[in-house]
């Protein structure tokens, strides 16, 4: 499989990076209050972010399937025959119901799911996984793990632990402030 990341910046990202440098030196000079490395971790997050998920988005529309949808199915596939309720979909997604439903809806129509009744609560809906999905997910992991390791590949194993931690502590400070 081919490396994702060239060994040479391309024109336009050298292009870019130095637009974002300068502008946050711009920032710099404007702004008592304007920390640079808080600033430059922050674009390095979001920039890596869309990276990532470029790479992923590119490999699952081979299976016709956006992204969203895949986690779907690997989330249904590990409830099994018991399937999950939309609602559980839709926290462990972090996405609006709306936008759960929808999806499932898409996924039903292409025979990769189906939805049925909670058979002790009507109001919930439960999802499962078909053997058409089951199939489409053991063809497609495979390359959703390759990827994985594509992307991971410049950094050592203590660098991803380090890495890990980091993220980590920055997610819990974000859910910290939100639950304020």
């Amino acid at each position: 499989m081919k490396p994702y990341v060239s060994a040479s910046l391309s024109e336009n990202h050298a292009r870019r990076e130095a637009f974002y440098v300068d502008l946050r030196r711009d920032f710099a000079r404007r702004s008592k209050r304007f920390d640079p490395l808080s600033a430059e971790t922050c674009f390095n997050l979001a920039q890596t972010f869309t990276r990532c998920e470029a790479f992923y988005t590119e490999r699952a529309q081979t299976t016709g399937l956006t992204l969203p949808g895949l986690n779907v199915l690997i989330i249904l596939r590990k409830h099994g025959d018991a399937g999950c309720a939309l609602n559980v979909l839709s926290n462990l997604l972090v996405v609006s119901r709306a936008n759960i439903t929808g999806l499932v809806d898409s996924l039903v129509h292409k025979g990769l799911v189906t939805r049925a009744e909670h058979p002790e609560d009507r109001r919930v809906v439960l999802a499962r996984i078909t053997e058409k999905g089951e199939d489409l997910l053991a063809s497609y992991m495979p390359i959703h793990h390759d990827v994985t390791r594509d992307i991971t590949a410049p950094l050592t194993l203590q660098e991803k632990e380090s890495l890990i931690k980091l993220l980590t502590k920055i997610r819990n400070g974000l859910l910290a402030r939100q639950n304020k």
